[in-house]
């Protein structure tokens, strides 16, 4: 469980753009990321699937609909998070790119 003591000041949150492969498996047992499940209490292997085929299903998904699952996705996706940006509290969310987000970037790459 994770503890914070005294004050803190000018809390933020990042965004992340995610890139993912055509027949990407989310994979919870890779160390890193099986790490990440036991240090949030509050989640398991089984809500962390159901956010990520939320996220797969809209598009993307808030840090305020399951913060736990949000810092668990970052750690198990964070090879293929094409951007990050920082902003204000409490307020990250992770997006996936579509085929046609995909097409554009890569088309302005190519200028």
């Amino acid at each position: 469980m994770k503890t914070r003591n005294g004050f803190v000041s000018n809390s933020s949150s990042s965004s992340y753009i995610v890139l993912l492969p055509k027949n990407f498996q989310l994979n919870l047992e890779a160390p890193k990321t099986k790490s990440k499940i036991e240090e949030y209490y509050e989640t398991s292997p089984q809500k962390v699937t159901e956010a990520f085929r939320n996220l797969t299903r809209d598009g993307d998904f808030w840090k305020q609909s399951g913060w736990a699952e949000f810092e668990v996705l970052i750690q198990a996706l964070d090879n293929y998070i094409i951007a990050q940006v920082e902003h204000g509290p409490d307020e990250g969310q992770i997006i996936l790119v579509s085929k046609r987000m995909k097409e554009r970037v890569a088309s302005i790459l190519k200028e």
